[in-house]
Parts: structure tokens; sequence; C-alpha cells
């Protein structure tokens, strides 16, 4: 757990970055982007979502946070 609170800021760091990036890619015309050792490809796709029956839908969500003190 310890190491995981360690992390958590570095996480929110690379979303950031990570959501850049793929901004970046959109407005490029080229479907494959190389920057250095890496490769950003980009696909457009369509989909067709028909309407949702409805019902009961359960979920669970979970939270873990460090404890002050």
């Amino acid at each position: 757990m310890e190491r995981r609170a360690e992390l958590e800021p570095l996480s929110k760091e690379f979303t950031k970055l990570d959501k850049e990036y793929k901004e970046i890619a959109k407005s490029e015309p080229k479907e494959n982007i190389i920057i250095g050792d890496f490769i950003i490809s980009k696909k457009a796709y369509t989909i067709n979502r028909k309407p949702s029956p409805g019902g009961t839908y359960k979920g669970v969500k979970v939270s873990i946070k460090k404890l002050e003190g």
C-alpha cells in the first residue's frame, strides 16, 4: 500500500502526458507517427449502438486512498 501511494503522483503525470500525446496524434493527418523508439498509431472507427433494453445494473466502485496521520 505504501508503494501504491508513492506511485500515485506518477500515475497522474502519466495520464496527463498520455492525453496530450493522443490529442497531438489526433490532429496529425498521418495514421502512424514515430517518435524516438515509439510509434503512435491511430485508426478511425464507427460504432452503431442500439438502445439499451433497460433493467437493473449492478457494479462495485473501489477507491483506495492513503490514510493521513
